[in-house]
């Protein structure tokens, strides 16, 4: 897929921002309470009122007025919003759909990512950082900073504080990339400031410019964040109580560059994974919910296509899930000590992260004391595209590298095209293995072009240390491709039909091939759906159990899927999706060839202004070769959700399993918890939380375990 590249570097980078999008930082000449009250010397700002649709319908006039005064002092950057309404009453929803705004800063100048904050009539507020020009986001950022709403009769007013030394920014930079965003719930309308491009939604390359800034932080810039909990663990013979303190250490060394240390962490999940029956052939990827590992874990991700971009999935070099994993038994592997450094200019990007994990043993299962290590440079060329290396090694002892994985990782971005594509080696012992891995995905007017390529060497392992889902051995390339219609008026918002094929094989086996078909419709004012059809001929190595063992052995057969994807936004008070997979093909838990459907659906309900319902339940259905029903699985995670003010919120979160197997059914799986989350102050926490556990065995239900938490999470300034 090389001749994408000169097309790639033939159209440009980013195009340069119009003056009409330029707005001006003043200065704050009298301190700023932040209240939702609107002082005398907001009316000395810059003001921004011309606000677009972004949808539902593209580039029209927004249904109601939306002004936003921004102003600085040496300390902090202060927004406020002022969101008038139209006939209604604002809606202040803390479970649900509201009137909403939002704002997001490029402190780099680099065009690739951000800081965003929002904020609800209600005070409902979140923070995220914006990654990849707009393409992902990383909502587990966690900053200090500072709002207030209050709502009138014709209009709700936001006003946010966000202190200088509290995110990172360019020394002696004074312009900033920045953007303003509006949500209308009553009409579903979507409204920015500097207006993207339809097809791509929010990018920081093409946010507007806040200038004359100029922060003047002071302070040591140091945040000690101590850690104090009381856990209480109840199994079926023992039972313990204990006390404990961890302490967590941040130092933003200068507003490029941050260190942080945490010692004796508690890394216990305050929601654990979700149970899940896996019968594929590869182990389940778990999310990263840890603090320690989240703060910067953007620095230390390759190159990718963001959300929803299933197609790509990029090879995982470091897989954070690895450190403190869990042995048989549920026993945690401790982590003692963790370093981190992480840097980033306006055009380059740096980490470095040490931890220690010391001995643990369980169920026969034992893990020596490991040494972790991690390095990630990345640099920013070509206007936002991006190349990288990323290298991880675990080791007994630091002077030997036993286990390793590093990589070269590259993204080539315009605005209308998309390349990237990584090479990698590892080594396990002896054994040192290869792969390359690489996407395409772009627009030519009204046509959209989507592909991959990889090839993958007998030896290549990342289990050790990262994360990929595909069989060492492995050569595959397809790509499809077709037209793609944006309307500006109708219900049809975009309509895009797109064919094609591929093929893949696997180390000797002969080449198997596929041609798939995909059509979609975006509605108005939201929603949509899509469908796709695939089939081909396929070659591969299946499994099969015998009294003596299990054999592998080389079969072909002709695999066919189909699937259905239904969405809507929220529509009122409710929200919903679903849809499904029927797919004839070799299923590895069971080891035979037979069909399977899998069935998702999901709704979220405000049923009050401060209390949520979700549900998202998920079915499969496995046949036996004969056609017969052999198995059903269903999974689902209901939640309860109870808003006392926007800082305090009380979960109640029921997690079910239920198996039918041939003329029997169980419960294999069932949790009962409570998650009551505080929010003391802006990244201070208090969590009181209870997890029961039940598992069946010998035709009942068993109570496994009961843990019970009180934890306290309290930030200190320095």
């Amino acid at each position: 897929m090389w001749w994408i590249l000169p097309l790639i570097l033939n159209t440009g980078v980013v195009e340069a921002h119009a003056d009409e999008f330029e707005l001006e930082a003043r200065i704050a000449s009298v301190p700023i309470r932040v209240d939702g009250i609107l002082e005398d010397v907001w009316y000395t700002a810059d003001t921004v009122k011309q606000f677009m649709q972004f949808s539902p319908h593209y580039g029209e006039q927004p249904a109601e007025s939306t002004y936003v005064f921004v102003l600085y002092d040496k300390d902090n950057l202060y927004v406020a919003f002022v969101g008038f309404v139209a006939e209604r009453d604002v809606w202040a929803n803390l479970g649900g759909a509201e009137d909403y705004v939002s704002f997001y800063i490029d402190t780099f100048l680099d065009r690739t990512t951000a800081y965003g904050f929002g904020v609800g009539a209600s005070g409902s507020h979140s923070d995220e950082l914006i990654l990849n020009d707009g393409r992902s986001e990383d909502e587990s950022w966690d900053g200090v900073w500072y709002c207030a709403s209050k709502v009138y009769s014709d209009r709700f007013v936001v006003e946010i504080k966000v202190p200088f030394k509290s995110i990172r920014y360019k020394r002696g930079l004074n312009r900033w990339g920045i953007n303003f965003y509006r949500r209308i719930p009553t009409v579903n309308q979507i409204l920015y400031w500097k207006l993207p491009d339809e097809r791509e939604g929010l990018r920081v390359s093409k946010f507007g410019i806040l200038k004359g800034i100029n922060p003047g932080v002071v302070g040591r810039n140091m945040e000690v964040y101590p850690i104090g909990f009381v856990r209480s663990e109840h199994y079926t013979d023992t039972s313990y109580i204990w006390p404990d303190v961890g302490v967590n250490f941040n130092w933003s060394i200068t507003p490029e560059l941050r260190l942080s240390l945490t010692y004796n962490p508690d890394f216990a999940q305050i929601e654990a994974d979700p149970f899940s029956l896996n019968l594929s052939r590869y182990e389940l990827y778990l999310r990263e919910r840890r603090p320690f590992f989240l703060e910067g874990m953007e620095i230390f991700q390759p190159a990718s296509f963001g959300r929803q971009m299933g197609f790509y999935r990029p090879i995982q070099v470091f897989y954070s899930r690895r450190i403190g994993k869990k042995l048989p038994g549920g026993v945690e592997v401790p982590i003692k000590l963790g370093v981190k450094l992480t840097g980033k200019g306006t055009d380059w990007q740096t980490g470095l992260l040490y931890v220690y994990t010391d001995s643990a043993y369980s169920e026969g299962v034992g893990e020596p004391p490991y040494h972790w290590s991690v390095l990630r440079y990345k640099h920013q060329v070509l206007g936002n595209s991006e190349i990288g290396f990323l290298a991880v090694s675990k080791s007994s002892k630091l002077t030997s590298l036993p286990t390793y994985a590093m990589g070269i990782d590259l993204g080539l971005r315009n605005p209308s095209l998309q390349f990237v594509c990584q090479a990698v080696t590892t080594k396990n012992d002896t054994l040192t293995g290869y792969a390359f891995n690489s996407g395409i995905h772009g627009f030519y007017g009204n046509y959209m072009v989507i592909g991959r390529a990889q090839s993958i060497s007998d030896n290549f392992d990342i289990s050790k240390v990262g994360y990929y889902r595909e069989l060492p051995g492995t050569r595959m390339v397809w790509i499809i491709g077709g037209p793609m219609k944006l309307s500006p008026r109708g219900k049809v918002k975009m309509l895009y039909v797109l064919t094609g094929g591929g093929m893949s094989k696997y180390k000797q086996l002969p080449s198997s091939y596929f041609g798939a078909l995909c059509f979609g419709m975006n509605l108005r004012p939201t929603g949509g759906f899509n469908i796709e059809a695939n089939g081909g001929k396929v070659h591969e190595e299946v499994r099969i159990t015998t009294d003596t063992g299990s054999i592998y052995m080389d079969t072909s057969y002709f695999m066919w899927s189909t699937n259905f994807n239904y969405w809507s936004g929220f529509r009122g008070k409710i929200s919903y999706y679903g849809g499904f997979n029927l797919s004839r093909s070799w299923i590895w838990g069971l080891e035979w060839l037979s069909y399977q459907l899998a069935i998702w659906c999901g709704m979220e309900y405000s049923i009050t202004p401060r209390v949520s319902f979700s549900i998202h339940p998920d079915i499969s259905v496995y046949f036996t070769p004969e056609n017969r029903l052999h198995l059903i699985f269903t999974h689902m995670e209901p939640r309860l959700s109870i808003h006392f003010n926007p800082y305090l919120e009380l979960t109640l979160r029921p997690d079910i399993a239920i198996q039918w197997e041939d003329t029997t059914h169980s419960i294999p799986s069932l949790r009962l918890g409570y998650l009551l989350s505080w929010e003391i102050a802006p990244k201070s926490y208090l969590y009181v939380v209870m997890n029961d556990e039940w598992y069946e065995a010998d035709g009942r239900l068993h109570a496994v375990s009961t843990v019970s938490a009180i934890k306290l999470k309290w930030l200190q300034l320095l």
